[in-house]
């Protein structure tokens, strides 16, 4: 076993690109401290397959001990294992596959209440609830059932946006009819979007005007028509 306590210590610093115990961390603050760290010729097995580990250059990578926790690179673990992986250097924050942000309209300004007396709007808040629309997978959103009477949501905005950006469309197979999208803020009528049934997913970007209530109303003419509500942001 080979110890380095004066000729090879490592200087850790919280962003670093390491993987804990198979995830990974977001560091906040900046913070630099001096630790002493076992090598001892750990070796990283996926699947049977022994893997050679390498940063972003392709320079060797070894794992390491401290405090009885044994530290492995982030990048080479997750494609040993299939999974894309980015670093944001802005927040600090190693993401291993799909980057899912919690900076959306779920979190920011969730509907505090549903359609229930008309068509069901089912509400989409992880990775593991999925949809589909023009072939791409979709999550954290709203599907709405697109029926004659209407159904809705309603978000109490506080005046604080003027614009949600949002990915709108057909569920995959589920309608063969157009579906109008009226934006209601205020109790007042907006602004209303077509999305045709052949269509794919748009963006739409609406204004909000510092609104304090925002009614986001999908009406169609097929019961079984379906239109998702994805990947929104208030701004």
């Amino acid at each position: 076993m080979k110890r380095f306590s004066r000729t090879k210590r490592v200087f850790s610093v919280v962003c670093c690109v390491l993987l804990l115990a198979g995830l990974c961390f977001a560091a906040g603050t900046k913070r630099v401290e001096k630790i002493d760290v076992v090598y001892n010729d750990v070796k990283i097995v996926v699947d049977g397959k022994t893997i050679d580990p390498k940063d972003a250059n392709g320079n060797p990578v070894e794992p390491f001990i401290y405090n009885g926790t044994t530290y492995l690179p982030v990048r080479a673990v997750g494609e040993a294992v299939g999974k894309e992986v980015k670093w944001d250097s802005v927040t600090k924050t190693v993401y291993l596959g799909e980057e899912i942000s919690t900076d959306d309209w779920i979190s920011q300004c969730s509907p505090y209440s549903y359609s229930d007396r008309s068509g069901k709007v089912t509400t989409v808040f992880d990775v593991d609830n999925r949809y589909v629309m023009g072939g791409k997978e979709y999550t954290r959103g709203f599907v709405f059932e697109a029926t004659n009477n209407g159904s809705f949501t309603l978000s109490n905005l506080n005046g604080i946006y003027d614009t949600l950006k949002v990915t709108a469309g057909h569920i995959d197979n589920s309608a063969h009819s157009d579906i109008y999208v009226n934006i209601y803020l205020d109790g007042v009528h907006s602004t209303s979007y077509e999305i045709e049934w052949d269509a794919l997913p748009k963006e739409l970007e609406i204004p909000l005007n510092g609104a304090l209530q925002l009614k986001i109303e999908v009406v169609g003419t097929d019961m079984y028509s379906h239109l998702g509500m994805f990947n929104g942001k208030f701004e």
